[in-house]
């Protein structure tokens, strides 16, 4: 099963946002992004919170992270902290 995660697409020199689909096994939610690089096989992605939106509950811890995707390409590294609770 294919997970997918839908995020708008900020970019500074358009008024306008556009949402895609993007295979992020693992994380779930709305999440903002900038395209940072492109190329005849794939696109490169900086993802984070939405402006205004706590990050929290965004799912990133306010962390940023870069994804490359492409037809038959897909990458990317997040490390978070644990959530603050109980030892285990």
């Amino acid at each position: 099963m294919k997970h997918t995660t839908a995020f708008a697409m900020a970019f500074a020199a358009v008024v306008s946002a556009e949402t895609r689909d993007l295979f992020l096994p693992g994380i779930e939610g709305a999440l903002a992004a900038s395209v940072i690089g492109e190329s005849s096989t794939a696109t490169t992605y900086l993802i984070g919170c939405p402006v205004g939106a706590d990050s929290t509950e965004c799912g990133l811890g306010g962390q940023v992270f870069t994804h490359i995707e492409g037809p038959k390409t897909m990458h990317y590294a997040l490390t978070l902290a644990p959530e603050e609770g109980p030892a285990m």
